[in-house]
């Protein structure tokens, strides 16, 4: 693999040395952006720091090595909590909470999400359940349940980031009534 580069109306041959050395790094990132300021979170970042020469061959014979470092951070994100519980909530009646999701890296990302459990006894929600982060970006996101029965519902929503295929899982539950006077209140 060589490029062609112009030098004083002369051409020369560029190509990579094969030898070098890469190094990934873990970083704990601390946050602050929960509910509660005063709670922090450690977010691992991972970067990739790869060492090489670069060596440039002039059509001359003249051969220029010219050491290059590219570092790459891997993006990260987290969710504000990592379990909720609805309580007790009308049969047939939907209740919200919202959940905050943060990618606190310096890189974007994509996210999606998707739910593991069994619905036959309450339908939990997430809108949207996927996305775009910008570097330091956050989204609010609302999580919705529904009871069908008078049992317990549980299950788990398991978020993705791409690139770096970092998972998140937020556990949820719920238990649906038929007596109003232990719904939640709204």
């Amino acid at each position: 693999d060589s490029i062609i580069l112009p030098q004083k109306k002369k051409e020369a041959v560029v190509s990579t040395q094969s030898t070098g050395e890469v190094r990934v790094e873990e970083k704990m990132i601390q946050t602050s952006h929960s509910v509660n300021q005063d709670e922090t979170n450690q977010v691992p970042e991972r970067r990739f720091i790869l060492r090489s020469n670069l060596t440039l061959r002039y059509t001359n014979g003249h051969l220029q090595t010219v050491p290059v470092k590219c570092r790459i951070v891997l993006p990260t994100f987290y969710i504000s909590v990592e379990n909720v519980r609805f309580g007790s909530c009308l049969v047939g009646q939907m209740s919200q909470l919202p959940v905050r999701i943060v990618n606190p890296s310096a890189s974007p990302m994509d996210w999606s999400a998707r739910f593991e459990g069994d619905e036959s006894e309450g339908c939990f929600c997430l809108e949207p359940s996927s996305g775009v982060f910008h570097a330091a970006d956050s989204s609010l996101l609302s999580l919705s349940f529904t009871a069908r029965t008078s049992t317990i519902s549980t299950g788990k929503f398991i978020f993705t980031g791409s690139p770096g295929g970092r998972t998140v899982e937020l556990r949820v539950e719920g238990i649906g009534t038929h007596d109003e006077v232990l719904q939640r209140i709204l």
